[in-house]
This record gives structure tokens, sequence and C-alpha cells, in this order.
């Protein structure tokens, strides 16, 4: 393995080649959402003093969720639960920078209480009043309002899990430790991106009904998965930097440097052509699924609420202040 540096070397510029070749949209209620997310994030207290309010504004939370369920019926159950996710990520980042991983565990813990609960129809009225589980309990309630399937909720629940438990993985609590190998980290990063819970919004949230057979589909499964990739690997390519200073090194850019390229220039390029090539074969998969049917309806508006999903993700790590060196 090579000793990887740090980010004096990283080549500039690389984010804007990246391949997608799908057209962005943006949900027509996406400017008035920004001010109304804070005031949440602010009632919740995931947001407290002038500093962390700032770079909340400035990250357009809001625009990410327009962008990427321009089509949402209520896009105000999306976008909370992309605040959180963020909002989460940022406080495990904390804990774990100052030693606190008792603290992370505790809160996965209640995380991963309150989705079963959730998940059976029993949620406790009076439950823990940590920030992220009154924000978590009130999202969960917008969800329910959006009419979901029990199969849904128990989907929902599993997948969120499987992303909370990854900060208590050994991965998530080693710095400075060097990267995981690609196909660990392919696997790892697969839950720590939380994209399958972002794609299952699509379905909640754009009012689709998958048929059993689709859910059921090995297409349908290499879409999600090929779409995950090539959002997670996305996010990698902007937040190299930001990553590199505090020391993580669960970045495919860090992991393509270690296992082989001579450069973070070659890594950087290695990362474009592997996202390149996953976009090819969820063209692939999405050709294969739709040849065959006459009647495509809702499987329709769930591929392009998954192509929709890939460039709006994109334009906004373009758009937000969030990954730009300081």
């Amino acid at each position: 393995m090579k000793t990887v540096n740090g980010p004096d070397r990283l080549p500039a510029g690389s984010p804007s080649k990246i391949f997608c070749p799908f057209p962005a949209e943006i949900h027509p209620n996406g400017s008035a959402i920004e001010s109304d997310l804070l005031a949440w994030a602010e009632q919740h207290r995931l947001v407290a003093g002038a500093g962390p309010k700032d770079r909340f504004t400035s990250a357009r939370f809001g625009s990410c969720a327009a962008l990427t369920y321009p089509r949402a019926s209520d896009l105000s159950v999306p976008a909370k639960w992309v605040v959180w996710l963020f909002m989460l990520d940022d406080q495990f980042d904390e804990n774990i920078l100052s030693g606190g991983e008792e603290e992370a565990r505790r809160i996965v813990s209640e995380i991963c209480h309150t989705l079963e609960e959730w998940a059976a129809d029993s949620p406790r009225k009076n439950g823990s009043a940590s920030p992220f589980l009154t924000s978590l309990r009130d999202i969960l309630e917008g969800i329910d309002d959006l009419s979901v399937p029990a199969l849904w909720k128990l989907r929902f629940a599993t997948h969120t899990r499987s992303y909370a438990m990854t900060y208590c993985s050994d991965a998530a609590n080693s710095r400075n430790s060097g990267p995981l190998d690609l196909a660990s980290y392919r696997s790892f990063r697969r839950n720590s991106g939380a994209v399958k819970t972002c794609i299952d919004l699509i379905e909640a949230s754009n009012r689709i009904r998958l048929s059993k057979h689709h859910e059921g589909n090995r297409r349908i499964f290499d879409l999600q998965e090929a779409a995950n990739d090539i959002i997670c690997w996305t996010n990698d390519v902007f937040s190299l930097r930001k990553e590199l200073m505090h020391g993580e090194m669960n970045n495919i850019v860090a992991v393509l440097r270690s296992e082989g390229c001579e450069t973070w220039k070659q890594a950087m390029n290695r990362t474009l052509e592997m996202i390149e090539q996953r976009t090819h074969d969820l063209i692939a998969a999405k050709s294969d699924l739709l040849r065959p049917h006459a009647t495509r309806g809702d499987l329709l508006n769930y591929i392009s609420g998954i192509e929709n999903w890939i460039s709006g993700s994109l334009r906004w790590h373009q758009e937000s202040s969030r990954y730009r060196p300081t």
C-alpha cells in the first residue's frame, strides 16, 4: 500500500469533467424551501449559533432537495431528510475527531430503536429528546402522511439502520490509518452514503408504486447499485480535500491512490473513468428494463427519478459551498 500524501498535491478542476448525460430539473418550490429548512433545523436544535447557521445557509440544502427530488408531491419530507443526513454526518465527524466514539454508538443505538418501532407501527410517545431523535420522528411522521406501504417502511428502516451502523464500524472510526482496499470500500460506501434511503424516498415522495415483479427484478437492483456508486463517488470527488484535511481516508480517490495510481491526478482520472463506466451500466440496465414493457408508467417515473437524483446531486455539488476549500 502506498503512503498517501496530504491534500496539497490534489489536482484542481477535475470535478467539472464528471460524465452525466441526464438533464437537471428543479422543483418549483425550491427557492421557497431554504428558509423553511433553516427554521426546522433550528427548531430541532440541529443548528445553533451564528457560525453553523451561516454554513447551513451557504450549503443550500434546500437546493439539493429541489434538484434531487424535482417531481416530489411534497418537497418538505425529502428536504428534511437531506438535512438530517448531512447534519448527522457532521455530528459524527465532530464526535470521532474529538474521541467521542461512545457517544456516537449511543446515538446510533437510539436511531435504530426509533426506526424499529416506527416500522412496527409502535412508536414511543415520549422518547429521547436529543436533536437527532426528535427531528427523525418528525420526518417519519411526514413519511407516514405519504401513505407508504408497510413493506416500504420496513425497507426504508432497514436501509437507514445499515447507514447509521456504518458510523460504528472500524472503517468509520479509524483516522489516519490508510484507506480500505477497493473491494471493501465499494461495499462500505454503498451503505455509508445513505443513497439507498434516498432512492427509497423517490418512490414515496413521487407517489410511485413499483410492482412486485419490478421490486424483485435483478436489473432494478443493478440500476440501483450503479446509481449508488455514481452518487457516492461523485461526492468523494468533491469532498476529497475536506476529508483529507480531517484525516478521513474513506474516499474512492484515496483508495485508488493507495492501490496503484502513482499520483493524485491519476487517481482522480481513474475515479472519473469509473463513474462514467457505472453511468453506462445504469443506462444498459434501464434499456433492459424498459424494452419488454409496453406500459411503463411507474417504472419509467422511477428510473427518471433516479436519473434526477444523479444529475441533481452533481449540480448541487458544483454550486454548493459545502466542499469548497477554505
